[in-house]
């Protein structure tokens, strides 16, 4: 359903008087399946770590254990961060709401580096994954891959530019300081997802490499929609497009750390893509696409195994 057609169905359950009831409901039902959820993560959490060597001594128990606690972990990370955004919600639809209550949207893009934090800590290991996190080495390989994909933004951008006879830039970035202030905003914002996403998400998979990095992409992109619905207010054809435009991102992010696992690297390239792709999401795609698609057959021809 589009956000027109959402916003249309709660005009018409207001005018019926069923609208605070419909919205109590959802948020009575998003807080209780929140708790339930954040209950079942803690105590998978304790327990995990309590029995942690009896899980070690039975392989298969380890493993099952693991994969629970990344279930919930995703669970809560979804069921969290849609409730920061219930109150925005239940605003635009005619509900008053506390200003308070309002700035609970803010927090949505901390709900997944939170969730990692509160679990490492339960597991006693955020000290060991931190250091991971920013121990690697920024190889060339990571920095010429960096460098490919700002370059790519900003041509397709110009070019967009060139056909529309618009400058896209000056049209977001009035000003240098208003360019810096959205670089810095937007590497803390990137720095704080990828903690999360491929920093322990994408570190904890046990797939393969390229199944894991199309699995986080698609969680991602899942994760982006109550986003894009509620405060960005797009149609379903826009949320399609950015679907797969995230998981092509994720795709990039994901191989180039497995190249480097330096999730501040990784971090820079994120905010890159939010920054330099200024181009209708369709061009953009077909850019990324290419650039992946180079460079698989660029790694096949090596003789290397891409994504081994």
């Amino acid at each position: 359903m589009t956000s027109g057609g959402f916003g249309n169905t709660l005009r018409n359950w207001r005018k019926a008087g069923e609208i605070d009831m419909v919205l109590t409901e959802l948020l009575e039902t998003s807080l209780s399946v929140g708790i339930v959820v954040l209950v079942l993560f803690v105590l998978t959490v304790v327990s995990g770590g309590k029995f942690r060597g009896i899980c070690q001594k039975a392989s298969w128990l380890f493993l099952a254990v693991r994969q629970l606690k990344l279930t919930l972990w995703v669970s809560v990370v979804y069921v969290v961060s849609f409730i920061c955004y219930v109150p925005t919600l239940l605003e635009q639809n005619g509900i008053i709401i506390s200003n308070r209550l309002l700035y609970l949207k803010y927090l949505y893009v901390c709900i997944p580096a939170i969730a990692t934090i509160f679990l490492l800590i339960c597991e006693q290991n955020i000290k060991v994954y931190f250091t991971r996190m920013f121990s690697g080495k920024i190889t060339i390989k990571s920095i010429f891959i960096e460098v490919i994909c700002m370059v790519a933004g900003i041509f397709v951008s110009f070019c967009y530019s060139f056909i529309v006879k618009t400058d896209v830039f000056k049209n977001i970035y009035f000003t240098v300081i208003s360019l810096l202030t959205s670089c810095i905003y937007l590497l803390i914002t990137a720095l704080v997802e990828e903690i999360a996403w491929r920093g322990f998400l994408l570190e904890r998979l046990p797939f393969k490499k390229i199944k894991s990095v199309l699995f986080v992409g698609a969680v991602w992109a899942v994760w982006h929609i109550p986003m894009w619905i509620i405060r960005n207010s797009l149609g379903m054809e826009q949320i399609v497009c950015l679907c797969i435009w995230t998981l092509l991102v994720s795709v990039v992010l994901g191989i180039t750390y497995y190249q480097c696992r330096n999730i501040l690297l990784i971090a820079i390239m994120h905010a890159t893509f939010n920054i330099c792709y200024f181009a209708p999401i369709q061009y953009n795609i077909v850019v990324l696409a290419i650039i992946i698609f180079v460079g698989a057959l660029l790694y096949k021809k090596s003789g290397k195994k891409f994504l081994a």
